[in-house]
């Protein structure tokens, strides 16, 4: 369940033999933001996107977008959610990193010198991810 304040309330429940659920735990925190620059599949877009109305994440694009954001596959791998998802879109990604001055930001890429797992992410953090044909823009490893 998402409440207003924008946490993410998570609780892991498991039947019992009389029917009744039991409460494994139960978890509260920050939710996540997901990043995407230049995505070009809509079909991914709207997958992802779906993903984040489930999770209680904002999904943030990064413009050029390789796709109409009305278009039918956008919609349809959407689904339902996408009239929930909590989007932002920005022209370019100056205006993204101007518009969130102070995030930690988390770059998933190839290129990258640290695995995820060995990541301690932060409540809030931004999760960020280049485009399916050609990843995170060239300038940033300059």
């Amino acid at each position: 369940m998402v409440s207003g304040s924008g946490n993410l309330n998570f609780t892991m429940l498991r039947p019992e033999s009389s029917g009744a659920l039991s409460c494994l735990y139960s978890l509260e925190f920050d939710m996540f933001n997901v990043v995407l620059f230049m995505p070009c599949i809509p079909q991914n877009t709207g997958s992802i996107g779906r993903l984040c109305v489930n999770a209680g994440c904002p999904l943030h694009l990064v413009r050029p977008i390789g796709f109409s954001l009305d278009e039918k596959y956008l919609r349809r791998a959407g689904l339902d959610y996408w009239k929930h998802l909590d989007l932002h879109v920005y022209e370019n990604a100056d205006e993204f990193f101007m518009r969130n001055i102070g995030t930690e930001i988390y770059f998933f890429s190839t290129k990258g010198s640290k695995v995820f797992w060995d990541c301690e992410f932060n409540d809030g953090a931004f999760l960020a991810f280049g485009n399916e044909e050609s990843g995170l823009p060239a300038d940033f490893y300059d």
